[in-house]
């Protein structure tokens, strides 16, 4: 309304201009509409909320460099920051619950991020004083057995009888034998455990791509521990590779916007496009994969339903497995229903 005030208003003094060459009125009106557009434009831009937000991105990356708690509480005051500009500032009310819910979004993954870390540091330590009591307690069977062999060798030597002598030299190659079977499963352990200990250690700073040995159906601690350590690996990979899709999209989508704003070139803008549409692609293409995971992990509790029905006869309890394993194809039904969109999205994209 303020633009159609603002053309009428200069089109009518231009005319004075062209009939008058030195005209002595006239400017005021178009004037005054000129400075209440810059008014209604100052009203609904957040000055300096681009630098807010870079800072938020600071302090998240001083954490993921430097893994020190006050640059979390530093993070979350950035993002107080952020949340109180806009809620005080004059843009449209659903413009600033959209902003809103990002923020919440983004400070609820990177606390996620947050709390995983802490948890595997606490299991690194847990994994570290597991280490330590087997080694000690390694140590302290070689010593109890090197003692045992020195009485045992000099019993010997005491004895006369030949019978004696070759029931000590039984006893002494089966407790050899029981020595040498107790040092193979512990170092049996131990391995795995020191192992496992340095995929934490790699995990709390990279993203390894190597894993654990885990043998499905298993039923000892480290294959379970493996097992747990594997899917960390794994979930922590994959809200990494989330993470960057999403801040290349937000980064692409940024990138276009400015060059429409600021009228850049059309090989710019189709550049700024492609990279946007890469940028979408790629986030559907991990959703894609994401829905293929759950429905083989579906896929899984359904057989483990299936193995459990075999041996259930009561009434009760065969119900139960039957409305798990009706839950479980209903969850995977909707869930392919779900990824087909997603697919013909992502072929259309590209």
């Amino acid at each position: 309304h303020e633009i159609i005030v603002y053309r009428d208003t200069f089109e009518q003094y231009a005319a004075t201009v062209l009939g008058d060459p030195q005209p002595h009125s006239g400017k005021g009106p178009f004037r005054q509409a000129a400075h209440r557009i810059e008014a209604l434009l100052k009203s609904h831009y957040l000055s300096g909320l681009g630098e807010h937000i870079l800072q938020v991105r600071r302090r998240e990356k001083d954490y993921l460099l430097r893994d020190e708690k006050r640059y979390v509480d530093m993070t979350i005051a950035e993002l107080d920051g952020v949340a109180a500009r806009v809620k005080i500032s004059a843009i449209a009310e659903q413009d600033k619950a959209r902003f809103t819910d990002l923020i919440e979004n983004y400070r609820r993954d990177f606390l996620a991020l947050v709390n995983q870390n802490d948890r595997i540091e606490t299991l690194h330590k847990e994994m570290a004083e597991v280490v330590v009591q087997v080694t000690t307690l390694v140590e302290a069977n070689v010593m109890n057995a090197d003692r045992a062999m020195s009485s045992t060798r000099q019993r010997v030597d005491a004895l006369t009888s030949r019978s004696a002598r070759v029931m000590l030299w039984v006893v002494v190659v089966a407790t050899m034998l029981g020595i040498a079977l107790a040092m193979l499963i512990t170092t049996s352990i131990a391995r795995p455990l020191r192992t496992m200990a340095g995929l934490l250690d790699r995990l709390a700073a990279e993203e390894p791509t190597e894993r654990m040995p885990y043998f499905t159906g298993g039923r000892d601690e480290v294959n379970l521990m493996a097992g747990s350590v594997n899917a960390m690996a794994d979930h922590k990979v994959g809200f990494m590779d989330w993470w960057k899709a999403a801040m290349s999209e937000a980064d692409a989508c940024e990138r276009l916007q400015e060059l429409l704003q600021q009228s850049g070139s059309a090989e710019e803008r189709w550049q700024a496009e492609k990279e946007l549409r890469h940028s979408i692609q790629a986030r559907r293409q991990l959703l894609v994969e994401q829905h293929e995971d759950m429905h083989q992990l579906l896929g899984r509790i359904i057989e483990r339903v299936d193995a459990m029905s075999k041996g259930v006869h009561s009434g009760t309890d065969e119900v139960a497995v039957n409305t798990v394993r009706y839950l479980a194809r209903s969850v995977q039904t909707k869930l392919e229903m779900l990824s087909w969109p997603e697919r013909g999205a992502t072929r259309f994209t590209a």
